[in-house]
Parts: C-alpha cells; structure tokens; sequence
C-alpha cells in the first residue's frame, strides 16, 4: 500500500478575472500577505486585483484601485507582451518579451515616463532584459540597450546613470570592455545586492553570468562587461534563457549543465555566486519540453524556491524537493502553474477557458 504524502496542493475553486477584453500579461505584485496582482489586457487597460479565497475554496478578485489606460499601440502584441512592477509599486515597465521596444509607466499617473529599446540584434529568441531595483532608497531599472548592452535608468525621468563610451571597434584588435554575450531575462537577489543574467554566446550555448549591483551602480560602470565580481556558471549548448532562481542572497539555483560539445547535464544546481564554486547538483528536477533533444525549441518550464524548490514543467508537472536532502517530497502530474505570488506563497495557474486557480502548498495537519 502506498503511504500517503504528508503534503499537498490547497486549491481553489476556479474563477474568471473581471476583465474588460482579452489577457495579455498578469504579475505578482509586492505584498507580504496579500495575494495581489497586477493585469494589462489587449486594449492597454492596467488593472490591481487582490486574489482571496474562501473558506469554501471560492475564489474572489477584488479590485484594489481604479484601472488605468495606457497607450501599448506601438507594441507587436505578436511578440509576447511582459509585465514589471518595480518593488515600490509606482512603476511598470510593459515590453515586448521576445521583441525590441517597450514603455516605463508611472503607476500613480498612468504616463509614459521613458521609452525602452534594445537593438534588432537576434531579439526573437530571448527575453527582453529588464528587472527594477531599489538603491540606497532609489528605485532603479536595469534594461537592455543592446545586444551586448545594460545599462542603468532613473525610470521617472530616463536619465541614463550607468554613463560610458560604447566599446570602438573600429580598430584590428579587440576593444577594452568589448562583450560577446547575449544578455536575456534578468533575476535580481532578494537583498537586492546581486544580478543573474540567463544569456548566451556564439555556438550557441547559455550561460550564466551574475555581478555585484552595488560595484556596477558605486565603483565601476563597467562592471557588467568585464567587473572583478562578475562570475559564469551552467554552460549548456542550445540551453539559455530558462529556469533559475535565488535560494538565498547568495545561492543561485540554475537548470542544467554541461561543456561545449555535451548533452547538458538535466537537473538543478546549487551556485555560490560571491565565490563562483557549486554547492550542490540535484539530478532530477525536470522543466524541460515534450522533446528535450530541441532545445532551441518547446515551451520551458520554470524554477522557483520558498523554502522548497519547486520545478514546474509543462510536460511532467510539479515537483517539490527539499535542497537539504536532494529529495523530492511531492509530486503532482497534473499541475502547471503560471505565476507565483512570493508574500501570499500562491501559485496561480490560467486556464484554457479563461479561468483562474489560486493553489498553495501546505503540510497536512496530523
């Protein structure tokens, strides 16, 4: 007889978003306890929406504040549309994921404060680098001005604060501070004090590079082409651009390894990123797609870790492991969640129907 898992998924009953028109992009917005979230529809309609659920499992969408209406005419909705909400919930950046361009917005007028752009180079096969930070009390955004390019805005006025002369190649030799790499989506510490870039470089094969935020912003403006704290973790070939997440304010977890040349390695490892030295490798967390020997190709699951690892994929489901052991403690085959809201701890999954669930992961009682 199979023993019975001490754990499970607490879900609610499904329910519709209160929506105008059609979803394009919904995030979690800052809380500690409150399960809120942040939506934008197809007409350019902003909206806050605070998730709860009943005792009877009902799930209800209370909306927090009036919509607001932003002009997104310029965006290629083909392209993927990407919410950010900066942590202190003025601003959000709204861009084309697999695109060029996007918008800043500030939250409490609905006005465009700055234009994003990130060059025509290969911009279809990674996500548009952005992530907003708070430093010494002002908040920031990181955003990409070129293939090879981040660099550093005041998101109320566009000012430009990681100022520097583009690398010159216009000579033989290679140029000081010249970057081969491809920067993709971006993951910021929870302290807010260090940076995971997903990208990738010519063969093509990914490869994670991490940095100080503080060196990058107070002591080097070069700090994430060639920065002494800079380190490079996971090389994978056809792999980039998929599942990572921060442990700690110091550990990285990273999806798959390899060397030039090698399948990659499939499962989940552990980085010190102040040292560059791997911790741990548990070998079976799986996100990837239906035909793992494309790489390039299939849709990827996705990382994420609040007390337990949780590995979702689209294809084999979710799976729960506690990092101190290696061990997985929970499976479910049927579950493939969205998004997950990190103050509520609550997954939130989007149905083919239009439906929502809000699902958290408890510890049965007795």
């Amino acid at each position: 007889m199979k023993e019975e898992s001490p754990y499970s998924f607490r879900h609610s009953k499904p329910a519709k978003l209160p929506l105008r028109g059609k979803l394009l992009d919904i995030q979690p917005v800052h809380s500690r306890s409150q399960c809120r979230w942040i939506t934008l529809e197809q007409d350019g309609t902003l909206s806050f929406f605070n998730a709860q659920v009943k005792e009877a499992g009902d799930l209800e969408f209370k909306r927090l504040r009036g919509a607001l209406q932003i002009d997104i005419s310029r965006l290629d909705q083909d392209k993927t549309i990407q919410l950010h909400v900066s942590p202190d919930q003025r601003f959000c950046a709204v861009v084309e994921r697999y695109g060029e361009v996007g918008h800043v917005i500030d939250l409490t007028t609905g006005q465009l404060t700055m234009p994003l752009k990130r060059g025509n180079y290969y911009p279809s096969i990674s996500s548009f680098p952005i992530a907003f930070i708070k430093h010494k009390g002002r908040t920031l955004l990181i955003h990409c001005t070129d293939w090879n390019r981040l660099d550093i805005s005041d998101p109320s006025t566009g000012e430009l604060i990681t100022v520097r002369e583009s690398p010159d190649y216009s000579k033989d030799e290679r140029p000081p501070h010249d970057l081969d790499y491809f920067h993709c989506s971006l993951a910021v510490s929870p302290d807010g004090k260090w940076i995971a870039d997903n990208g990738w470089i010519w063969h093509p094969h990914g490869e994670v590079r991490t940095w100080s935020l503080e060196k990058w912003i107070d002591e080097n403006v070069w700090e994430s082409e060639d920065g002494l704290s800079i380190r490079k973790f996971a090389l994978r070939n056809y792999i980039w651009d998929i599942g990572l997440c921060w442990i700690d304010r110091n550990r990285l977890a990273i999806w798959g390894k390899g060397e030039v040349g090698f399948e990659p390695k499939r499962g989940v490892g552990i980085y010190d990123v102040k040292t560059g030295l791997e911790l741990q490798f548990i070998q079976k967390p799986l996100i990837e797609p239906s035909r793992p020997a494309s790489y390039s190709t299939g849709k990827w699951g996705w990382l994420v870790f609040d007390k337990y690892l949780f590995a979702i994929s689209y294809v084999s489901g979710t799976g729960v492991w506690d990092i101190q052991t290696g061990d997985r403690i929970f499976h479910k085959k049927n579950m493939r969640p969205d998004r997950y809201h990190r103050g509520a701890q609550r997954f939130l999954t989007l149905k083919e129907d239009g439906m929502v669930v809000v699902s958290r992961f408890v510890q049965k009682s007795g």
